[in-house]
């Protein structure tokens, strides 16, 4: 008996440790969600605010790579960078309308989805698509030149490349928007003809960090805009 009874507070103590392990996980995960969410509701006012000042003819949406970026002109004509550090399609989705109301912008650019394919959180495919379609229907109703862009890839074998970003995931993603931009006839943004290494990741000369554009990155990307 007593044998038995330390076999089961062995286990029930393994239980309690692995299950305030996933927790840990779990609150890790929220917190990181929570903090780009209100990053993103942040900038979302800064922007707001901008734009009333200044409306921009082209309004680029996006993540750390667009809030990361010097563009201010496309087509010969004012654009605002309107991107938020971790964004993802639902944090832009909550600021963006808003924004757009307010611009009255001649054309809008989505550059999203990388940040649905973190591993810790992934995104549904589906969920995604259909989100997707929801914020730029409207836009496209409305008479603006709509273009959505297919994420960049991330570089292999470093922790904030692939070890961050699951390859496979975003290329869900990818096809998601694809068939998207197909279905209601959008001007595609091909960021995923950026140059690969041998591992079909990105050049690592790019994104030394493994996401993050360094300036050579940068002035291939904008190039493809």
């Amino acid at each position: 008996m007593k044998g038995s009874t330390l076999r089961l507070v062995a286990v029930a103590l393994f239980a309690a440790v692995v299950a305030a392990a996933a927790t840990r996980e779990i609150d890790h995960r929220d917190a990181d969600a929570r903090i780009f969410g209100a990053h993103a509701h942040l900038r979302g006012a800064a922007l707001l605010a901008q734009v009333r000042q200044r409306p921009p003819a082209t309004l680029v949406f996006g993540d750390s790579l667009v809030e990361g970026t010097a563009i201010d002109t496309l087509c010969g004509e004012p654009a605002l960078a309107a991107g938020a550090w971790g964004a993802r399609l639902a944090d832009i989705a909550a600021i963006a309308p808003a924004i757009v109301e307010a611009a009255r912008p001649k054309r809008v650019v989505v550059a999203i989805g990388i940040n649905d394919a973190v591993r810790a959180r992934p995104t549904d495919p589906a969920a995604f698509a259909a989100a997707y379609r929801a914020l730029v229907t409207p836009w496209q109703a409305a008479g603006l030149d709509v273009a959505v862009a297919l994420p960049a890839p991330v570089v292999r074998g470093r922790p904030l490349g692939d070890g961050n970003f699951d390859p496979a995931r975003a290329e869900r993603l990818t096809e998601a928007i694809r068939a998207l931009a197909a279905d209601l006839r959008l001007r595609l943004v091909p960021f995923d003809t950026l140059p690969r290494d041998a591992n079909g990741g990105l050049d690592p000369a790019l994104a030394p960090d493994g996401v993050h554009f360094a300036p050579e990155g940068y002035r291939l990307w904008q190039a493809i805009l």
